[in-house]
C-alpha cells in the first residue's frame, strides 16, 4: 500500500506576474508537504519530478532546493497529466517496495500561451493537427495574437466539444457553461487558485475564446459561443505530495 502523508501547493500565478523560476516554486511547495508530513527531506529516498516548459533534469534542480541528499530524481514529462503522472510513479515506487517514502514534484513555469521550442524536429502533435483539418477543422490561427501551437491546441478542444454535442443530441451550451462555472466557483474557496471571483453563467455564455464560426452548426451565435471557457490558461504553479508505505 501508499499513502499520501503530506501535501503542498503554491499559489497559481498568471504568467510573468511574479518574480520567480522553478527553483522558487519547487523550495516553496516541497517545504509545505514535509512540513504536512512531519518528515525531514532526508526521509525522502527518490523524487519523480514533472514538468513540460524546461530543459532536462530540471527536476532535479528543483529538488536541490530541499537538499542534497544523493536520492534518485526520475523527470516525466507527460503535457496536462504530468502531475497526475508523476503522483502515479511515485505511489508504484512505494506500492511495489522499492522505496517506503517518495515525494512527488511538479511544477510549471509557463509563457503567455503555448509553444514548441523544437521546432527543427517533428512535433509530436502534428499527427493530431493534421488529422482534426482532415476531417473537418478549419486550418490557421483562429485570431491573429495567437502562435500556430496555442490556436491549434484551442481548436482541438473546441472542435471536440463540437463533436460531443454533435453526438449527444441532449447536450446543450449550457452545460459546457455550468462545467465551466462550477470550476471556477471552486476558486473562491481556494486561497491558492488564479482567478478568485468565478465569472457569472451569462458572462460565460457571452464571451468566448473561439470564434462562433469554429462551430459549423445551428443558426444562434449564441449557443456557438463560450465553449472554450472550460480551458485553462497558461500559468505558473508548482505543487508537491509525499508518497510513503505507511
Amino acid at each position: 500500500m501508499a499513502y499520501v502523508i503530506g501535501v503542498g501547493v503554491t499559489k497559481f500565478e498568471k504568467p510573468l506576474t511574479r518574480e520567480w523560476d522553478y527553483p522558487d516554486m519547487g523550495r516553496e511547495s516541497g517545504t509545505q508537504a514535509l512540513a504536512d508530513a512531519g518528515i525531514r527531506y532526508d526521509d525522502v529516498e527518490a523524487v519523480v519530478a514533472s514538468y513540460c516548459y524546461g530543459e532536462p533534469t530540471c527536476g532535479q534542480r528543483a529538488a536541490y532546493e530541499l537538499g542534497l541528499t544523493g536520492v534518485p530524481i526520475f523527470n516525466t514529462n507527460n503535457n496536462c497529466s504530468s502531475g497526475s503522472s508523476a503522483l502515479m510513479l511515485a505511489k508504484q515506487l512505494v506500492a511495489s517496495g522499492t522505496y517506503n517514502c517518495v515525494m512527488a514534484l511538479g511544477f510549471e513555469k509557463m509563457e503567455r500561451g503555448l509553444s514548441e521550442k523544437y521546432t527543427e524536429k517533428i512535433s509530436p502533435v502534428k499527427r493530431h493537427m493534421d488529422h482534426m483539418v482532415d476531417i473537418g477543422a478549419k486550418p490557421g490561427l483562429i485570431k491573429p495574437q495567437f502562435n500556430t501551437m496555442t490556436s491549434d491546441v484551442i481548436k482541438l478542444f473546441a472542435y471536440a466539444a463540437r463533436e460531443y454535442m454533435e453526438k449527444n443530441k441532449n447536450c446543450q451550451l449550457n452545460d459546457f457553461v455550468n462545467v465551466a462555472y462550477k470550476n471556477r466557483k471552486q476558486g473562491e474557496q481556494n486561497p491558492s487558485a488564479c482567478f478568485q471571483k468565478a465569472p457569472s453563467k451569462q458572462k460565460n455564455k457571452r464571451q468566448g475564446v473561439v470564434p462562433p464560426n469554429i462551430f459549423g452548426y445551428g443558426s444562434s451565435n449564441r449557443r456557438r459561443r463560450g465553449l472554450c471557457y472550460c480551458l485553462q490558461p497558461s500559468i505558473h504553479s508548482e505543487a508537491c505530495a509525499v508518497c510513503q508505505s505507511s
